[in-house]
C-alpha cells in the first residue's frame, strides 16, 4: 500500500507504469499528473481510494464547525477525531465494496458514492457523549 501524503501531481506515467504496491491511498489532492496515470494504475491491478474520499477529513471537520459550532469549540477533540476518522473509514469501506476491489470500477463506484447522499448533513450527525 502506498499513501500519498504529498504535494499534488506526484505519479506521473513513468511512475505509475513502475509502482509495486496493489492500492494507492491519496492523502494528496489531485496526486495523478494525468487522468492517463489512472488509467495505466488500473490496468496494472493498483486500486486507488481517491483524494476526495480519503482525504474528506478536513471537510468533514469544517462541516461540525458549521454546523454545531458550540459542540465543536466545547466538545472534547479527540471525539471530533473519532468521528472524522470513523466517517472516512466507513465512506472508504464503502466505496471499495461498491467497486468490488476492482481498480476500473472506482470511477463509477465513486460516482454511486457522490450520488447517494446521506439526508442530513455530515456535522450535525456528530453527537459527542455527554459527560
Amino acid at each position: 500500500m502506498l499513501v500519498l501524503c504529498s504535494a499534488s501531481g506526484v505519479v506521473d506515467e513513468r511512475i505509475a507504469q513502475r509502482l509495486r504496491c496493489r492500492v494507492i491511498v491519496s492523502g494528496a489532492n489531485c496526486p495523478y499528473t494525468s487522468r492517463e496515470v489512472a488509467r495505466i494504475l488500473a490496468r496494472r491491478g493498483i486500486l486507488g481510494v481517491p483524494d476526495v474520499v480519503a482525504n474528506a477529513g478536513a471537510v468533514i471537520g469544517d462541516s461540525i464547525e458549521h454546523h454545531q459550532p458550540e459542540r465543536f469549540r466545547t466538545g472534547p477533540a479527540d471525539e471530533v477525531y473519532r468521528f472524522v476518522a470513523e466517517t472516512v473509514a466507513d465512506r472508504t469501506a464503502d466505496l471499495l465494496r461498491r467497486s468490488s476491489g476492482a481498480p476500473d470500477r472506482v470511477g463509477s463506484a465513486l460516482a454511486e458514492l457522490l450520488d447517494d447522499v446521506p439526508e442530513t448533513v455530515c456535522g450535525l450527525r456528530f453527537a459527542p457523549a455527554r459527560v
